[in-house]
C-alpha cells in the first residue's frame, strides 16, 4: 500500500508541476500559485469532512515541515 501511494503521490506532484508550468505561461505566476493553494486547501477541507481523524501534534509538525520542505 505504502508503494501504491506514494507513486499516486509522485505522480500527482509530476501533473502539477507540469500543469502549473503550463498555466503560468498564460497567466501570472502569482496568480497560479495562489489558485493552487487555494485548490489544494478546498480539497483537504473537503476531505478532512468525509475522513475523520484527530490529528496529533506530531501530525501538525509533520505537516508544517512539508510545507517547508515544498516551498
Amino acid at each position: 500500500m505504502a508503494v501504491v501511494l506514494s507513486l499516486l503521490a509522485a505522480l500527482s506532484y509530476g501533473l502539477a508541476d507540469f500543469c502549473g508550468g503550463m498555466a503560468s505561461k498564460r497567466a501570472s505566476a502569482w496568480a497560479v500559485a495562489l489558485l493552487a493553494s487555494v485548490t489544494g486547501a478546498v480539497l483537504v477541507f473537503s476531505m478532512s469532512a468525509f475522513f475523520g481523524g484527530e490529528p496529533t501534534m506530531r501530525d501538525v509538525w509533520w505537516g508544517a515541515a512539508a510545507g517547508v520542505g515544498n516551498g
